[in-house]
C-alpha cells in the first residue's frame, strides 16, 4: 500500500486530536480530508482551527468509512468504542491508526488483532513515547552495551494541576473515570499505557506480573481541600531478558519494571525514570535528558 499523499479521516475530534493533527498538517505527504465527532461543533471548530475548511464534516463515522477519498482513519475515541469502529474501518479497507489502549480487554484485543492480520492494510496502535528523543537515546546506549544487560526499569509519573497545564474538558475527564468506557483507571489505561510501553520497549513482554493500587481517588477540581495522594505500583518479572532473542537468560535473577504514580498539587505534571543494567544505569529525568552512570 503506497500513496504519494495519504488522505486522512479523523474520527473523534476531542482534545487529543490537536496533537495528532499537527503532524499530519506538517507532513507534505498527508492531507486531512474528513472529520467526525458526535458533537459536530467540535469537528467544525477543529476544521477551522487547523485550516482544513474543505474537509468533510460528519457526526457518523460510517460516512467517513464509506468515503473513497479517505485512505487512512485516525481513531481517537473513548476506549469502549475502539473495537466497534476499528473493526468497521478494517472491513471498509482503510488503513487504521488507533489510539491506545487498543481495547477494553484481552478478548477484544485478540478479535481486533485477528481482523487486522487478514486485512492486508496497515494497522497500528498509536504509541508516541518510544519515539521521544531521550528514550531513543537510551535505547541506543543500551544497544551499544553502555549499561550491560538491563535488569530493572523504574518509571514514575505525577499528574498535577497548574495555570499552564494542558486543558482537558470535564467531559473527557468524566468518561476516563467510568470503567465501562475507559476499561480501568486513568493511571493505568491512560498515561499508564505509555509507561508500560516504555518498559516493554526496553525489557520485552513480562512472564509474570504483580501489582497493587494503594489509593485511587481522583482529585476534585472544585474542592478546596488538598488533593488526595494516589499511588500505584506495578512489578513485572521477566526471566527471559535477552534483548536480541527470546532464549532464557543464563542468570537466575529476573528483570523487573517498577511503575509508581501519584497526584501533585499544586504543580505541573512530572515524570522521571531510570534503567539499570549489570554495568551501570541510564537515567531519564522529566523527559528532557539522558545520562549514563557506572
Amino acid at each position: 500500500m503506497t500513496f504519494d499523499t495519504v488522505r486522512v479521516g479523523i474520527i473523534g475530534t476531542g482534545r487529543i486530536s490537536d496533537l495528532h493533527a499537527s503532524e499530519y498538517l506538517a507532513n507534505r505527504h498527508a492531507r486531512i480530508v474528513a472529520l467526525c465527532d458526535n458533537a459536530i461543533a467540535n469537528a467544525e471548530g477543529r476544521a477551522k482551527a487547523w485550516g482544513v475548511n474543505e474537509a468533510r464534516i460528519t457526526d457518523d463515522y460510517r460516512q467517513v468509512l464509506a468515503d473513497p477519498d479517505v485512505d487512512l482513519v485516525e481513531i481517537l475515541l473513548p476506549h469502549h468504542l475502539h473495537l466497534e469502529v476499528a473493526l468497521a474501518a478494517i472491513a471498509a479497507g482503510k488503513a487504521v491508526s488507533l489510539q491506545k489502549p487498543m481495547t477494553l480487554d484481552l478478548a477484544q484485543a485478540d478479535t481486533l488483532v485477528a481482523a487486522a492480520e487478514t486485512s492486508g492494510r496497515p494497522f497500528k496502535v498509536f504509541e508516541n513515547f518510544i519515539f521521544y528523543p531521550p528514550v531513543m537515546k537510551a535505547k541506543a546506549l543500551i544497544a551499544e552495551g553502555a549499561i550491560g544487560e538491563p535488569v530493572t526499569i523504574r518509571l514514575k509519573s505525577n499528574p498535577g494541576a497548574s495555570k499552564t497545564a494542558w486543558k482537558v474538558p470535564a467531559s473527557a475527564e468524566a468518561w476516563r473515570q467510568d470503567k465501562s468506557q475507559a476499561g480501568g483507571g486513568p493511571l493505568v489505561f491512560d498515561d499508564g499505557g505509555h509507561q508500560f510501553a516504555l518498559a516493554w520497549h526496553f525489557l520485552g513482554n513480562p512472564d509474570t506480573v504483580h501489582a497493587f493500587i494503594s489509593r485511587s481517588v481522583a482529585p476534585s477540581a472544585s474542592s478546596s481541600m488538598p488533593r488526595p495522594w494516589c499511588r500505584s505500583a506495578f512489578r513485572a518479572t521477566r526471566w527471559a531478558i535477552s534483548r536480541s532473542s527470546t532464549r532464557p537468560s543464563s542468570r537466575s535473577s529476573p528483570a523487573t519494571m517498577h511503575r509508581t504514580t501519584g497526584w501533585r498539587s499544586p504543580g505541573p505534571r512530572a515524570s522521571s525514570g531510570s534503567i539499570a543494567g549489570m554495568a551501570g544505569s541510564a537515567i531519564r529525568r522529566r523527559w528532557r535528558s539522558i545520562a549514563t552512570a557506572p
